[in-house]
């Protein structure tokens, strides 16, 4: 369900169809060549497949609603009647869904039928931590590494981050010795160029905004760079790194929400951070101390038990084996 020009090879050829987050695209796909066939669908869901399909309020955070807000209202009356034929549409292909894989339980308020089948698989990571050279020198590694206490705020420039009211909480306890290191290589643009602002205001040159993409093994050394890192989303987004950090024994502050991944942490017994205690820690060296061995060898083997490459392809050949 990625090119227009396989669309007639998929529909006489398959007996099973997966879909990567169910876009809008997509969505019109299976209503008009799989509504009432006997192909099994498969939904693999997405983070935007979350966020986009639930309350802005669960979301978002009061700081970024200005950008949702302005964003709706320059929606024109044609753009807002071509999204109530869409929920039209998008109800009936829902209730076409066999099978539906979420990366956190109970994290759906989506109505699909009663007979659906519910996995929660994890999503294989190309690029693994193990033989990773973290003495490798990269530019913007050398200059993060120039301080004490590195920390990572969320993992693109998308709003459903919530960046603002993390920097705006981190602005008490930096000091000269702190940088702080927010990805926006991708997301909205008009909340980009704002985050980026507000974050120079706030900490000059102590913040650097990633708005290259990097390749994936630059990144991961990036991600090794640093001692901690904040997720502020309330929605389930960046498991790919979060895997990977906690792998490298970092110390991860989340936010408890219905929709973030700190469930799915929890069941795996992995030791984490309410982000709600930033309010109470008085300095930048209690934020950024790191776990003890014990704690950073217990949280790496915990998630490796569950998104190791052994773990990850045993869940899905059991997915694509379901008749």
């Amino acid at each position: 369900v990625f090119a227009k020009k396989d669309k007639e090879l998929v529909k006489h050829n398959v007996s099973k169809l997966f879909i990567h987050c169910l876009c809008t695209i997509k969505v019109a796909y299976v209503y008009k060549y799989f509504l009432h066939s006997d192909v099994r669908v498969y939904w693999c869901v997405w983070g935007s497949d979350l966020f986009s399909r639930e309350d802005v309020m669960e979301v978002y955070d009061e700081e970024n609603m200005p950008f949702v807000v302005r964003k709706k209202r320059k929606e024109s009356i044609g753009i807002l009647l071509k999204r109530l034929m869409y929920q039209f549409v998008e109800k009936r292909v829902l209730l076409r869904i066999d099978c539906v894989t979420l990366l956190v339980k109970n994290s759906s308020k989506v109505k699909l039928k009663e007979t659906v089948t519910t996995m929660w698989p994890m999503y294989p990571i190309e690029h693994k931590v193990q033989g990773l050279n973290v003495q490798q020198s990269l530019p913007i590694v050398d200059t993060i590494c120039k301080y004490k206490n590195k920390i990572l705020v969320g993992n693109a420039g998308s709003v459903t981050n919530n960046h603002l009211s993390v920097i705006r909480k981190l602005s008490r306890l930096v000091d000269k010795n702190t940088v702080v290191i927010v990805p926006l290589s991708y997301g909205d643009e008009e909340y980009i160029s704002y985050v980026i602002s507000e974050g120079k205001k706030l900490f000059g040159e102590q913040f650097i905004a990633l708005t290259d993409f990097y390749p994936a093994f630059e990144y991961n050394i990036i991600l090794s760079s640093i001692d901690i890192a904040i997720w502020n989303h309330k929605v389930s987004e960046g498991f790919g790194n979060i895997r990977l950090l906690l792998e490298y024994g970092k110390k991860i502050y989340f936010r408890k929400t219905r929709l973030s991944n700190y469930q799915r942490l929890d069941k795996l017994g992995i030791a984490y951070e309410d982000i709600e205690i930033i309010d109470t820690i008085d300095s930048v060296e209690e934020l950024c101390s790191p776990y003890t061995e014990e704690i950073q060898k217990k949280n790496r083997a915990a998630i490796l038990s569950y998104a190791s490459d052994e773990q990850v392809y045993k869940v899905w050949d059991e997915i694509f084996g379901m008749n």
